[in-house]
């Protein structure tokens, strides 16, 4: 039987950059979400006091939203799927996504318009670190699903991403508009969207030989199928 041989390592090349620049898109924009989410670092967060710049900033951000989640459904849909591994290769699609996930990311958080007004603020300290480990433990298990393209299971982390949303210690008007709306859309298209779903910043379906793989050490991932 003839030992398979690997292609040179000028034809994997583009493959290669291709998969790394999304991974890497994939990650800044999950990083840059946390920090809109769990208002760190950043000027304007999802729980900033509100100083509309727009008029009707509840329907100026739930046009946001669905600017977020309209393209990122398209992408999801096996036949949009198809022909954008048949223009560009798999390695080619997963960068269209990660990057116009990022673009319409990007845009919701710019023209967000805070609309203040306290649901709950937590002020006991052992609450607040327990919804803070929370928070950090969702956004770390999304961005290690982004880390891994191609091996990973084809269901959304659904807790992850609920975590994510829902475990902060402030949450605001904007704030719960936001997590509703999110959480809503990743159920939704959990059951709807194709019969392998996503709900991620990167594509994380496909088991193409020729994607690059970062040296992480294998790991069990629940296919959360319950839940859909």
């Amino acid at each position: 039987m003839p030992t398979p041989t690997r292609s040179p390592l000028s034809d994997r090349l583009p493959t290669l950059l291709a998969d790394g620049l999304a991974i890497a898109v994939g990650v800044a924009t999950l990083l840059y979400t946390a920090g809109f989410t769990g208002n760190w670092l950043l000027p304007k967060t999802v729980d900033s006091a509100a100083a509309p710049v727009l008029p009707a900033p509840l329907l100026v951000d739930l046009l946001l939203l669905a600017a977020f989640a309209l393209p990122h459904s398209l992408l999801a849909r096996d036949a949009v799927r198809r022909r954008l591994t048949g223009r560009f290769g798999p390695a080619g699609r997963r960068l269209v996504q990660a990057v116009t996930t990022a673009l319409s990311m990007g845009l919701l958080i710019a023209l967000w318009q805070p609309m203040g007004g306290l649901v709950w603020e937590i002020g006991e300290p052992f609450a607040r670190g327990v919804l803070n480990g929370l928070f950090v433990a969702g956004w770390l298990a999304l961005v290690w699903r982004a880390l891994r393209p191609g091996r990973t299971a084809p269901h959304p982390p659904l807790p992850a991403w609920i975590a994510a949303l829902w475990a902060s210690p402030t949450l605001s008007a904007g704030h719960l508009l936001f997590a509703l709306v999110l959480t809503a859309y990743a159920v939704i298209a959990a059951r709807h969207v194709g019969p392998r779903p996503e709900i991620s910043f990167i594509d994380e379906t496909e088991r193409d030989t020729a994607a690059p793989a970062l040296p992480l050490p294998p790991t069990r991932h629940r296919a959360y199928a319950d839940l859909t």
